[in-house]
């Protein structure tokens, strides 16, 4: 009777491990399926986009608030492409599609270079925010300021990096009559006020 008892418990737990396996394996299918229609999707959107041309146009952008600046932030093309490629320690053969760094590099290589005209990023790539807010740290790229209507080279911006004080921290870019061209970098400080 005993060792019917334990066969029936030993039986009892293989079938619970087995079904545990197979629900594993189930999320697991389910996942890659999920990836696999995300990836089609996202590079659907990317070939049926406006090819990507020689040079950049994007809106600038306020990480703080999630919302476009009053700027425009125009920058060539290679620039981007090289700053891509620095970021990369792996060959670049293999694009995921996942990071934005991956579409857009996927955009540029389905586009002409050559071609001397504006293009702006497919919607899929959002407004390429943190290459962007790179590209200006890296002084590269031209702003035009919609509030005083006048253009700024990278250099000519008043940079103001973050405080690092406790809570949420961004570095800035300003046009030099005191507009936001330009807010990203996030750092996040965690501490406690000294409350005195």
């Amino acid at each position: 009777m005993t060792n019917m008892l334990t066969l029936i418990m030993f039986a009892v737990v293989v079938t619970i491990l087995l079904i545990i396996h197979i629900k594993r394996k189930d999320d697991e299918f389910k996942r890659k399926l999920e990836l696999e229609q995300e990836f089609q999707e996202t590079l659907v959107a990317i070939t049926s986009a406006l090819p990507c041309t020689g040079l950049i146009e994007v809106t600038g952008y306020d990480q703080s608030a999630n919302c476009s600046t009053e700027s425009v932030i125009q920058f060539k093309t290679e620039v981007l492409l090289e700053h891509i490629k620095r970021e990369y320690k792996e060959d670049l053969s293999g694009v995921e599609l996942i990071r934005e760094n991956d579409r857009a590099l996927c955009w540029i290589r389905n586009g002409d270079l050559t071609i001397e005209a504006i293009s702006r990023p497919p919607a899929i790539l959002g407004n390429l925010q943190h290459l962007t807010h790179e590209l200006l740290l890296n002084q590269q790229g031209v702003v035009h300021c919609n509030r005083c209507k006048r253009d700024y080279q990278a250099n000519q911006l008043k940079y103001a990096p973050h405080t690092g004080g406790i809570g949420w921290n961004y570095d800035s870019f300003w046009c030099s009559e005191g507009h936001l061209i330009s807010k990203g970098n996030q750092l996040i400080v965690c501490g406690v006020y000294n409350q005195k």
